[in-house]
C-alpha cells in the first residue's frame, strides 16, 4: 500500500497535464516533478488538519520518492545517454 502511495505521488507529480515543460537542464521532466513534489510537501506542511496521521505519512513518502528522483539525476548524470538497464533494483522502502 505504501508503494502504492508513492508510485501514485511519483506519477502525479510527472504528469504535466498534457502540457510540456521546456528547459536547458538535462532531464526537464523530472526536475519539474521535484518541483511539484516540494509544492506539495510544503502545502501538506502547512495544513491546518492532520488528517488522522496521513498527512505525516504522505509527507514522508513526498521525503523519499525526491530521494528516488534525486538518485535518479545522479544515475543519469553518471552513465551518460545510453545507461545500462537495470534489471533488478534493491530499494529498501523508508530507510
Amino acid at each position: 500500500m505504501k508503494k502504492l502511495l508513492v508510485l501514485t505521488v511519483f506519477l502525479t507529480a510527472l504528469g504535466v497535464s498534457g502540457a510540456f515543460y521546456v528547459s536547458a537542464a538535462p532531464h526537464p521532466r523530472i526536475r519539474k516533478a521535484i518541483f511539484r513534489l516540494k509544492q506539495a510537501r510544503y502545502n501538506l506542511e502547512h495544513a491546518a488538519h492532520d488528517f488522522g496521521g496521513h498527512r505525516v505519512l504522505a509527507i514522508r513518502d513526498i521525503n523519499f520518492a525526491l530521494r528516488q528522483l534525486q538518485y535518479a539525476l545522479n544515475f543519469a548524470a553518471h552513465h551518460g545517454p545510453n545507461p545500462p538497464v537495470t534489471a533488478h533494483l534493491n530499494v529498501n522502502v523508508h530507510n
